[in-house]
Formats: structure tokens, C-alpha cells, sequence
């Protein structure tokens, strides 16, 4: 119950919009605007997760976020994405993150059904692919 309260009665989840990633965790919420992502890494942190790496100016509390994001380990514990508890197969949130975070030139997309159709497609270029292999051998 008190999960739920500090959530706003939001669902568990994450959202791709043109200008950042908000995720609704077990106990609140965070905006993580595009600019401040540098990275995003595939982690098992107990079950499939996504880390995301921030810059440091991320490390306030924006509009948005639940109070808890106030507190600094509240803010670094809400750039990590549990995907385990997502509607979708965590790669699909994976890869949809790292694209758009790559190509901010398709960012628009995400305001429209175009967006939605690339992910339900997973259409994503070849490149990312070669990118996502590489970083796995390294």
C-alpha cells in the first residue's frame, strides 16, 4: 500500500517521450532527460536490468520526480531500471533506449505511433547490433 502512495497510483514502468525517459518505479518516479543519458548498459541486478548512466547535472531533482528523489541514493537508485517488472521483453526496452539515445534525430517519433511501430518491429538499424556485440566482447 504504501508502495502504491508514493507512486501516485502510477503503474510500474517506463516511458520513452522526445525529450527523456520517465520510470515509475516501486516507490516513485523520475524524469531522466536525454542530454543528461550518456549510456545505458544491459545489467542482471536480481533479475534483467537497465542501468543508465547520467551526467552530473541529473543529479537534482527535476519537475516531476516523487519526493523521494530528493534524497541523492533515491536519485542514483532511480537510474537503474528493474525491466523484470515491464509489460515488454526487457530487450525490447533495451534496445528502444539506446536507439532513441543514439539517434536523437528520431526522437520525434516517440510523440507518434511511428515510435511505438519501431519498437513493436524492432526496427532498428544493423548498426546497433554490430554496437551491442562489440560492447559484449570487450
Amino acid at each position: 500500500m504504501v508502495a502504491r502512495v508514493a507512486r501516485w497510483r502510477q503503474p510500474l514502468g517506463i516511458a520513452l517521450a522526445p525529450e527523456g525517459v520517465y520510470h515509475w518505479s516501486w516507490f516513485g518516479r523520475r524524469f531522466l532527460p536525454w542530454d543528461d543519458i550518456t549510456e545505458a548498459r544491459p545489467v542482471l541486478n536480481y533479475g534483467p536490468s537497465i542501468k543508465l548512466i547520467c551526467r552530473d547535472s541529473i543529479w537534482t531533482s527535476l519537475p516531476g520526480d516523487s519526493a523521494l528523489c530528493w534524497f541523492g541514493f533515491f536519485r542514483r537508485y532511480m537510474c537503474t531500471i528493474h525491466a523484470g517488472y515491464l509489460a515488454v521483453d526487457p530487450a525490447i526496452a533495451y534496445y528502444g533506449i539506446l536507439f532513441y539515445l543514439k539517434n536523437p534525430d528520431h526522437r520525434h517519433e516517440l510523440a507518434t505511433d511511428a515510435g511505438v511501430e519501431r519498437l513493436r518491429r524492432m526496427d532498428f538499424p544493423p548498426s546497433l547490433a554490430e554496437e551491442l556485440s562489440d560492447s559484449a566482447k570487450a
